[in-house]
């Protein structure tokens, strides 16, 4: 049986009820009998579907089991309503009932669950109105209970005489023996609960436990220094620790043998975009140089001839211009203006950085190096993607490239164009510049007047199209996003 019956069982109450309608046609009889009881659980009438097993017995307690060779009844799925229940029950006739006190033990268990739990007390069996009749019974039934050779038949002779007086009343027999003692009766509902105890004292306060292993801070990540336990570093904005000694090449965010310690924090609100500051003073302007000396006019050419008056004569010839004057000194170069106050820093901006080579194939793209300035302070680089996110939303601006070729190729000189992509579209900022083919030839273009509004997580990417492949030419980028 289950633990959850254990509990109802050891508060069932069982108050049988014998006595319900036993077969009143006499030949009609057998030795099975009605039995009626009453279930209840945890002081509730009980209700459901129950398995129940029957035993008699001869005593109240202990004793041998009846008839002889004992039987087991059992009901199964024995439908409870109410804590009601009824079932038909036969042990036998004359052979369990001899007329000697019986008792009925009663065990029961939820239907299918398990191990019956037997109820105590046993219950006795009392008369009923119509007892059992036995079926060797007949000749007593039609006798009265009389020998046989007690009869005279009809015709005996003796039956004519004349009746003898009444005889005298007999003595009133000896008090029969005491009945045995009724059931005990069913046992009363629990009593209330008594009060709660008081709280005992509190425990003693356990030990305290071990000392955790020292935190060590190593500053910024890298995958060439072998941490060992408790080293603590900086990684993407988060603080993680070492797990175990001869950590190395391991990136933090892949888990062990690194635990997070801070968890980088979201990133805030854009600062309110700082003033532009004073424009500085012009300098004054310097003395213009002296006017160099006029060249000396050239000789007037001869004049012609004059002609024959009547068709007018052919034009001559312009005389040749006379040679220019030597240039004038130029005058000394006027002092330079004091330098204009700087103005305020604005502490929200970061440049991309980009520095590559081309690779022999047109177009390509390239991932700038991101540089996040705020005052001129920390930096973080990002190397192993073609794409670079936004740390935060800004406006980019100042487009600056210049080439130097390194090794010459077929195909004479190369033109460029490098273009800012935003989330794989290209953008206004772009410039063109054209590299000689010769070792060392630099140029540079730049892309002052477009600008370009970034968001925060926008991916960012370089393109380079070139119009001659075969060169080696690197190239280095830079823009400033505000």
């Amino acid at each position: 049986m289950n633990q959850k019956f254990r509990q109802i069982a050891c508060c069932l109450l069982l108050g049988m009820l014998v006595v319900i309608g036993y077969q009143k046609v006499l030949y009609s009889q057998t030795t099975s009998f009605t039995y009626q009881g009453r279930l209840s659980s945890g002081g509730s009438p009980a209700n459901g579907s129950y398995d129940f097993q029957f035993t008699l017995w001869d005593s109240l307690t202990n004793g041998t089991q009846q008839p002889p060779t004992p039987v087991t009844i059992t009901n199964t799925a024995v439908i409870v309503t109410n804590g009601v229940f009824s079932v038909v029950l036969d042990f036998g006739g004359d052979v369990a009932f001899p007329g000697g006190d019986r008792f009925l033990e009663t065990a029961v268990r939820p239907n299918g669950g398990g191990s019956f739990t037997t109820l105590s007390p046993r219950q006795q069996l009392t008369s009923n109105p119509y007892a059992i009749r036995s079926v060797t019974a007949a000749n007593a039934t039609q006798l009265g209970g009389i020998n046989a050779n007690q009869y005279v038949l009809t015709t005996d002779p003796r039956l004519n005489g004349t009746p003898g007086p009444t005889g005298a009343t007999g003595a009133t027999g000896a008090t029969g023996a005491a009945g045995a003692t009724g059931a005990t009766g069913a046992t009363g509902s629990t009593g209330s609960a008594g009060l709660n105890g008081s709280t005992g004292p509190t425990g003693a306060t356990g030990s305290t436990g071990a000392t955790g292993s020292p935190v060590n801070f190593q500053g910024t990540w890298s995958n060439l220094t072998t941490y060992g336990l408790g080293d603590t570093v900086f990684f993407n904005g988060s603080s993680y620790i070492s797990l175990s000694s001869g950590n190395v090449g391991n990136t933090p965010t892949s888990g062990a043998p690194w635990a997070v310690l801070a968890q980088k924090g979201s990133t805030g609100s854009t600062g309110a975009t700082g003033g532009t500051g004073a424009t500085g003073q012009t300098g004054s302007t310097g003395q213009t140089g002296a006017t160099g000396a006029t060249g000396a006019t050239g000789q007037t050419g001869s004049t012609g001839a004059t002609g024959a008056t009547g068709q007018t004569g052919q034009t001559g010839q312009t005389g040749a211009t006379g040679s220019t004057g030597a240039a004038g000194q130029t005058g000394p170069t006027g002092p330079t203006g004091a330098t204009g106050a700087t103005g305020a820093v604005s502490t929200s901006f970061f440049d991309l950085l980009a520095q590559f080579a081309n690779t022999g194939a047109s177009p390509v793209f390239f991932s700038p190096a991101l540089t996040l300035s705020n005052n001129g302070n920390a930096t973080i680089a990002f190397s192993n993607s073609n794409v670079l996110l936004a740390a935060n939303s800004c406006t980019m601006a100042n487009l600056r490239v210049s080439a130097l070729e390194t090794t010459t190729g077929a195909g004479g000189n190369n033109t460029a164009t490098i273009t800012l992509f935003k989330n794989g579209a290209a953008t206004t900022l772009t410039c063109s510049l054209t590299v000689t083919n010769s070792v060392n030839a630099t140029s540079s273009c730049s892309d002052t007047s477009n600008s370009v509004s970034i968001n925060a997580a926008d991916q960012l990417s370089v393109r380079l199209s070139e119009t001659n492949v075969a060169p080696i030419i690197r190239y280095a980028t830079t823009m400033r996003c505000n």
